[in-house]
């Protein structure tokens, strides 16, 4: 193997490393800044119901279920709960994983497949607040936020990344391969040319080379 063949497959595999990390680190940070954008969904959407919950005009059963109910047909959230100082259940609505993949096929066609989700898993955002009737504690909400959305964001974010890596990857592969296939064509004429010039008598008819690297 020639020398610029070994020197270009070391940097081509120097870059394909550099790329693969980038891919990897970038994917990486979207999913952790995804994570943090539902546990603050989460977190906001139980303080302002629990506030809600907890105003003297909200204090009727009918009233609190009317407002829960509203904010879990908002299709945003996995489950949402109410739960007793006793732990006893007062109100619960939970979204089942048929109804996650319904609405994940609403969202997008093109959503982020199972072995996807597997391999980059989210964590579940879970928020509790507790709601009160003045000084007295009616009770404890807990909000879980669907994640469907953002697994849908992040398969399609890391496609289009993925994307640009390949395509940088096969525009490095095009360039070594029109490299090569310059040099040896370079090489060719050049010593095609001192062949020709080996029978001449002076020295100083010998065709000096044009390219610098062949020079010498």
């Amino acid at each position: 193997m020639s020398l610029l063949k070994q020197l270009l497959i070391s940097v081509t595999v120097a870059i394909l490393a550099i790329l693969a990390g980038t891919l990897v680190f970038s994917i990486d940070s979207a999913r952790q800044y995804l994570d943090g954008q539902l546990q603050s969904e989460a977190e906001n959407a139980a303080s302002s119901l629990a506030l809600s919950l907890s105003q003297p005009a909200n204090q009727d059963p009918i009233t609190r279920e009317l407002l829960m109910t509203a904010l879990y047909d908002s299709g945003q959230f996995q489950r949402i709960a109410l739960a007793s100082p006793e732990g006893q259940i007062l109100f619960e609505r939970q979204r089942s994983d048929a109804d996650s993949a319904d609405t994940s096929r609403r969202v997008r066609s093109d959503s982020a497949p199972k072995w996807f989700s597997q391999l980059l898993p989210l964590h579940a955002p879970k928020a509790q607040r507790v709601v009160s009737d003045g000084w007295k504690q009616v009770g404890q909400l807990t909000l879980e936020v669907d994640d469907t959305y953002a697994r849908s964001a992040l398969w399609n974010s890391s496609v289009r990344m993925a994307s640009l890596v390949m395509l940088a990857g096969a525009g490095w592969t095009l360039f070594v391969v029109l490299l090569l296939q310059w040099f040896r064509r370079v090489l060719r004429q050049e010593i095609e040319a001192q062949v020709k010039g080996i029978g001449r008598t002076s020295a100083e008819s010998v065709s000096v080379s044009a390219v610098l690297p062949l020079k010498s």
